[in-house]
């Protein structure tokens, strides 16, 4: 063959076979770093710190912890309630309803409560202002730490000095353990133990409704 013609046959083949080498590099590069995760969705903020809205249905309400040895003589402990105030007060305050919605004798002695699927709580209140919480069951904490299930040891071990133990009236070798916060306090907390120790129930208010063993009697 004649070398004029051989020789742009060899450089276009080559030519051709360069080309092809690169595409199949190409094909070869690493695919592109996939994007940055999107972020998660921020979670519904909660309550706010010290809010004054009152438990949901259902729900306990826990009240802040104060070490026995700074009791003072207010421990209500539950948002902004306090002795003494009006009904309305109290309603208002704990911004979930309460019942009997109207009270039949504006002074005489009776308990509001949640409705019936969640009461734990229940306030008393005579002359139309609050005078004691009774805690029935559930988890909520006492000033002091004390809650339902502890034993009478247990409670005399968190409250101390504070506290004075008498019979209760009705049940043999059941225990009223009544602490006092101070001795300038009026206001009282009572645990009530069983017979096997264990306290069933607590209130706090102040005389003479927080030592009250029938209820409103």
């Amino acid at each position: 063959m004649n070398k004029s013609v051989l020789l742009p046959m060899l450089l276009a083949l080559g030519l051709a076979g360069c080309q092809k080498e690169a595409a199949d590099t190409s094909q070869m590069a690493p695919p592109p770093a996939e994007s940055a995760a999107a972020p998660k969705p921020a979670l519904p903020p909660g309550p706010a710190p010290g809010s004054t809205a009152g438990p949901p249905e259902g729900s306990t309400m826990v009240a802040p912890v104060a070490p026995a040895d700074q009791l003072g003589t207010d421990v209500m402990g539950f948002l902004d309630l306090r002795w003494g105030m009006p009904v309305d007060d109290l309603r208002a305050a704990w911004k979930s309803p309460l019942t009997p919605a109207t009270l039949t004798d504006a002074n005489a002695c009776a308990f509001l409560a949640p409705p019936k699927e969640s009461r734990d709580i229940a306030f008393m209140v005579q002359d139309g202002v609050l005078k004691r919480v009774d805690v029935r069951q559930g988890d909520t904490v006492a000033p002091g730490g004390g809650r339902i299930g502890m034993t009478a040891n247990e409670i005399t071990g968190l409250y101390k000095d504070k506290l004075a133990v008498q019979p209760n009236k009705y049940t043999a070798n059941a225990k009223d353990l009544i602490v006092t916060p101070s001795p300038q306090a009026q206001a009282r907390i009572v645990f009530q133990a069983g017979p096997d120790g264990i306290v069933s129930r607590w209130h706090m208010g102040v005389p003479p409704q927080v030592l009250y063993v029938e209820g409103c009697g």
